[in-house]
């Protein structure tokens, strides 16, 4: 059996901070925290498909 032991640790680090966020929703530093352990994430990926899906995002995107 084989584990994907990075993607777990990401896993890990995405619970962790999400907690730390839900203790203290007001702080920046947990916002960029949650932020960091979704980068180069399923999660994020599949989040940026969605948000392109939305016709005025898309548009957004192209204009940056």
């Amino acid at each position: 059996m084989l584990f994907n032991l990075s993607q777990r640790l990401q896993s890990l680090r995405m619970v962790g901070s999400l907690a730390d966020f839900l203790k203290h929703p007001d702080s920046l530093e947990n916002v960029f925290k949650m932020a960091a352990s979704l980068k180069n994430s399923a999660l994020s990926a599949q989040m940026f498909r969605h948000l392109l899906d939305n016709p005025s995002m898309a548009a957004l995107v192209k204009e940056n």
